[in-house]
């Protein structure tokens, strides 16, 4: 199946970081209904390349305030004083600091914001579980407005239906 340029927004060819093109293309969609179809479908061809077609979920984005290091609020809303990256203390920014590399909400022994993080894992876990939460709310939104329930064109129960629903109860 052809990709057709019109429901697509943008088209970008991935590549390693030796800058070699990999059989993997990332694709903006202009509507929710071409994104629907080409999901339905096994493979599409763009430019005489035959490729599987599979969903992409961007990672979780957990946001960091630079003043405090704190992953609750963004730096435009913090109220704290600035804090040094490296060992999470008030000292001048002009000199450098020779403090053991430490993030003070863990107490362990790396920058504010590593993957490692247990504070990271926790966050990255939670705004997980809502996106999950929002992404299923959306779905089933998606599947009411597919469904509309109308009784002059839905078929009326069969008095026989009615006897034997009747029996049931």
């Amino acid at each position: 199946m052809l990709l057709p340029k019109r429901n697509t927004r943008k088209l970008t060819r991935l590549v390693t970081r030796e800058r070699r093109p990999v059989n993997v293309v990332g694709v903006d969609f202009i509507s929710t209904q071409a994104t629907k179809y080409l999901l339905n479908q096994d493979e599409i061809e763009i430019n005489c390349m035959k490729l599987r077609i599979r969903p992409y979920f961007s990672p979780i984005k957990i946001n960091k305030c630079r003043q405090c290091f704190k992953h609750d609020h963004f730096t435009s809303q913090c109220t704290s004083s600035q804090l040094r990256f490296r060992c999470g203390q008030h000292h001048s920014l002009q000199e450098g600091c020779s403090n053991e590399i430490k993030y003070f909400s863990c107490q362990q022994h790396h920058y504010s914001g590593h993957s490692s993080c247990p504070v990271v894992q926790q966050k990255r876990k939670q705004l997980y579980k809502q996106a999950k939460i929002q992404f299923s709310q959306l779905l089933i939104k998606q599947q009411k407005d597919n469904f509309i329930y109308n009784s002059s064109t839905f078929p009326s129960v069969s008095p026989l239906s009615q006897e034997i629903n009747s029996k049931l109860q």
